[in-house]
Parts: C-alpha cells; sequence; structure tokens
C-alpha cells in the first residue's frame, strides 16, 4: 500500500483489481478532524450483487470520537492514517465491515452511507 499522500492526506487502504471486480478504498482526515472513508467497488461481480456496476460506499468519524479511534488502533492520533494503512496491508480489516465491527466493538459512533 501506498503512503499517506502528503499533497492531499489521502492513504489508499485497498486497491484490488481481479476478474470482474475492482476495490478501492481511501481514508484521510478532513479538515474538520473528521475520519472519511471513501470506497468504490466496479464491475460485472458487483452488478451480480447489487445491479448496478458500481457501489460506492462512505463512512465518517466524527473528529471529538477519532481519538478513540486511535486508542482502538493502539497508536497516536497522528499516526491514525498510517495505522489503517497498516490494518488493512497485513489484512487484519479486509474490508470496511472489518472498520465497523472494531467501531462498535468500542462504542465509537460513525456514519455510513451507500449509493
Amino acid at each position: 500500500m501506498s503512503l499517506v499522500n502528503e499533497g492531499t492526506g489521502i492513504v489508499t487502504l485497498m486497491d484490488v483489481r481481479e476478474p470482474g471486480i475492482h476495490i478501492h478504498l481511501d481514508a484521510r482526515l478532513a479538515g474538520n478532524g473528521d475520519l472519511c472513508l471513501e470506497g468504490q467497488d466496479l464491475g460485472p461481480k458487483v452488478r451480480e450483487l447489487t445491479g448496478d456496476d458500481e457501489y460506492e460506499y462512505f463512512l465518517t468519524v466524527r473528529a471529538e470520537h477519532v481519538g478513540a479511534v486511535a486508542a482502538a488502533l493502539a497508536c497516536q492520533r497522528a499516526n491514525l492514517l498510517a495505522a489503517l494503512r497498516d490494518a488493512y496491508a497485513n489484512e487484519t480489516f479486509t474490508g470496511t465491515a472489518d472498520l465497523k465491527a472494531l467501531l462498535d466493538q468500542h462504542g465509537i459512533p460513525c456514519e455510513t452511507h451507500v449509493c
């Protein structure tokens, strides 16, 4: 996985390209301090599951809870994006459902949206 892009502050957590599907997931800390994950799944396999070739999803942890996310990942807030990147790289997390489960386990609220 790539390192945090210093210009954009975005880290790529997943970029999987397999026959019939492309899965891409990015994370960033927004200017207001929110943790934002943005994902997109593309391809015929997605159509089989959703009826459309494209599936987009978003997960947001509001700024006041970002410190709790860092604590759950046993890292400093300043290293949160790198810790997330590492969790996906070593397959501790294999999708947003794994991160959502960690948030739920620690009572950390988040907002999700799909389209």
